[in-house]
């Protein structure tokens, strides 16, 4: 079991509840949140194909309980052992409210740190962690990766999701947001490519494939919930339109250029 460090437990359960209770508006555009989305279940079914039978991990829940880019509800109808954790009750809470208001199966939700999971060994054949380790102290990521390859069973999968570092435009802003303090949440660090491999590999993982997804320009995002304060139904088409020219962004050699997020498919080694 890794040992949490005793300086970096100020990001807790409490200070990740404050978060949930101060976002008024989910910070993406819904078009854009549906596309990060399809994005990602497009992404689990090239690499993992069906998860029929697959007990299945979601490293955090801040998608199911605020915005439109959740993605656990739709793994709730390929298996029936899907779990969700979240280091804050209140956003666990409110994404357990919201499988009731999309009629969905119920799944189990557990109130647990990434960095400590309150899991057994060798519990899950699927684990997706998207950009949650980015969101923690950057000492305690080794420790979260030794504790996310313990739960998985011999030969499970890792799906590791990261901020970008290779896009420029993203990582400015990304940038400009902690420098100003204007993020609603505590943001560590952007991953190259190369680091991120340096350190899986630390602990054993096996990189079967890797890639970068969302590729929106930032500022679009922007945009687009600017305009869809000044009327939703007017520029709804147009969004969508400019969503779909980008998208094709993802199937250039660029792409490593335009993606949100580096995306890793990890296999227990």
């Amino acid at each position: 079991m890794y040992n949490l460090n005793k300086n970096n437990r100020a990001l807790n359960s409490a200070y990740w509840n404050s978060v949930a209770e101060r976002i008024i508006r989910y910070p993406l555009e819904q078009n854009i949140a549906e596309y990060k989305r399809e994005e990602h279940i497009k992404l689990i079914e090239k690499w993992v194909g069906s998860l029929r039978n697959k007990t299945v991990l979601k490293t955090d829940l801040f998608e199911e309980a605020l915005g439109q880019d959740h993605f656990l509800f739709w793994m709730l109808n390929q298996t029936h052992q899907v779990y969700g954790m979240d280091i804050s009750f209140n956003i666990t809470k409110r994404a357990k409210d919201r499988t009731k208001q999309l009629n969905c199966k119920s799944n189990k939700f557990v109130v647990c740190d990434v960095r400590m999971p309150s899991f057994k060994n060798e519990s899950f054949d699927l684990v997706v962690s998207n950009s949650t380790l980015d969101n923690i102290y950057k000492n305690d990521v080794s420790g979260a990766l030794f504790e996310l390859r313990r739960i998985l069973k011999p030969k499970g999968i890792l799906i590791l999701t990261l901020d970008n570092k290779h896009n420029p435009l993203y990582l400015m802003g990304y940038l400009i947001e902690k420098i100003l303090n204007t993020n609603k949440y505590y943001l560590s660090k952007c991953y190259t490519l190369k680091e991120t491999l340096n350190l899986v590999r630390q602990h054993n993982f096996i990189v079967q494939e890797f890639t970068f997804l969302v590729h929106i320009p930032t500022p679009f995002n922007k945009l687009a919930l600017f305009l869809t304060k000044i009327n939703k139904g007017l520029f709804d088409k147009l969004i969508k339109y400019f969503i779909r020219i980008f998208s094709k962004l993802g199937s250039k050699k660029t792409k490593f250029l335009t993606g949100w997020f580096l995306a890793l498919k990890l296999e227990k080694g």
